[in-house]
């Protein structure tokens, strides 16, 4: 696989996000639209971090590292993507009180 392919891969990944963002903003009253961007936004994050991952493999380990270390870094700093992580589980469960939060 190719770095091309593979970021590729990443910019699809994120239009799906995109996508999840947009149907929250407009059908913000639907609880239903909700909890499935939501749930979408969560699940097709995190698949786009292991999907850029696979560029370790293609420019190398030190060099992806020294890239990625830092955006790691960044993420888990990152006071909503840390809410994310206590709220919902790695099954991607929507039944806890995250999903009920108002966008």
């Amino acid at each position: 696989m190719t770095s091309e392919v593979i970021i590729e891969r990443a910019r699809h990944q994120l239009s799906l996000i995109l996508d999840s963002i947009i149907d929250l903003k407009r059908y913000h009253y639907d609880g239903k639209v909700k909890k499935r961007a939501f749930g979408n936004i969560l699940t097709v994050g995190r698949s786009t971090s292991f999907v850029l991952q696979n560029l370790r493999s293609v420019v190398g380990k030190k060099e992806f590292n020294e890239w990625y270390e830092p955006k790691q870094k960044e993420m888990q700093e990152d006071q909503l993507l840390r809410i994310f992580v206590s709220k919902i589980s790695l099954s991607g469960d929507c039944r806890n009180s995250f999903c009920n939060f108002k966008v």
